[in-house]
């Protein structure tokens, strides 16, 4: 009857069948946290038919390629940590793609090859759920395969890629997605090596982009030190104020109201309005009118972004950026 179970072993195999035939049964359990296991043998038919199941960590472990047709058949998971795993595939991401819970994905301090970054990307746009791509300080990130298909994500709001060596030629993959993507409202950047074109991209990309319904926040980059290259030469211009600007210029470019800017996001995703609605509100809540997503690990207070207002943003500078 319990609702957590960790189990940190080294080592295994029995002990994969056991907790299965455990947590099959179990309608009360929402986390499961296997980390470091030394097998490959993890309690996959447990996890695929635990039908409470909403929160697998299986961190540190040796990852089966079965896991991801387990994934997409889990029909009640929404955050699945990974980090720290050495063998993430195109099969997992594959399975990502093809489940119709999963909000939040944790691939910090792996290693993500190109044919691997190119199926998160689709996964990414295939998803109408996954709302967090965390992928932090992974090695050999290829930004421009990753780049590719995410930008056509209807659902993806945050995506993290703190520390993964990004340079001029990723940001600049980074600003082509944001000039075709509504749906994201937080992307961070610390600690990569972003300089002035890295930074110039990434604006041009926001200017070229549709409104968005909440506003965008760019954390690790400061756009500061391109504004002239924009043609931002009047009064005292920052990350925040010169995001704001070309959110008011597409709000003029696309018209104002929050229906103006799903339609523009719909008709730059080349879908039909009400698809693009059907998936926006797959994971989310109405307040007021607008959608927003409910996570509990949104910036907070002290965090430099302000949610007081759909036309405010912020960012974060790093120390190794502009």
């Amino acid at each position: 009857h319990c609702n957590t179970l960790q189990h940190t072993a080294t080592h295994c195999n029995t002990g994969a069948e056991a907790i299965s035939r455990a947590i099959a049964p179990n309608t009360r359990l929402t986390t499961l946290i296997c980390s470091n296991w030394q097998t490959q043998h993890l309690p996959l038919a447990g996890i695929k038919n635990c039908v409470s199941l909403t929160h697998l960590d299986l961190s540190h472990d040796q990852l089966p390629r079965e896991l991801g047709s387990v994934i997409a058949e889990c029909g009640s998971l929404q955050r699945l940590f990974l980090s720290h795993c050495a063998a993430i595939s195109v099969e997992l991401c594959e399975g990502v793609g093809k489940s119709t819970s999963l909000t939040e994905l944790n691939l910090e301090h792996t290693i993500l090859g190109e044919d691997v970054c190119l199926a998160l990307g689709s996964a990414a746009a295939r998803s109408g759920t996954l709302s967090y791509l965390r992928l932090a300080s992974c090695r050999a990130l290829k930004t421009k395969e990753l780049c590719d298909n995410v930008g056509q994500s209807m659902s993806l709001e945050n995506l993290d890629v703190s520390s993964c060596y990004v340079d001029d030629g990723g940001a600049t993959a980074l600003g082509d997605m944001l000039a075709h993507n509504s749906s994201i409202v937080n992307l961070k950047m610390a600690g990569n090596s972003i300089q002035e074109n890295g930074a110039l991209a990434l604006a041009l990309g926001v200017q070229r982009g549709p409104p968005r319904v909440r506003s965008l926040s760019l954390f690790g980059v400061n756009l500061r030190a391109v504004a002239p290259l924009l043609s931002l030469t009047d009064g005292r211009w920052s990350t925040e104020t010169i995001l704001a600007h070309f959110q008011d210029a597409a709000v003029q470019k696309w018209g104002d109201g929050e229906d103006i800017a799903h339609s523009a996001a719909a008709e730059i995703a080349g879908v039909d309005i009400n698809e693009y609605l059907r998936c926006n509100t797959q994971r989310s809540e109405v307040i007021g009118g607008r959608v927003y997503a409910m996570w509990p690990d949104m910036p907070r207070e002290g965090d430099g972004a302000d949610t007081s207002s759909t036309r405010h943003v912020s960012s974060r500078a790093s120390s190794r950026a502009l």
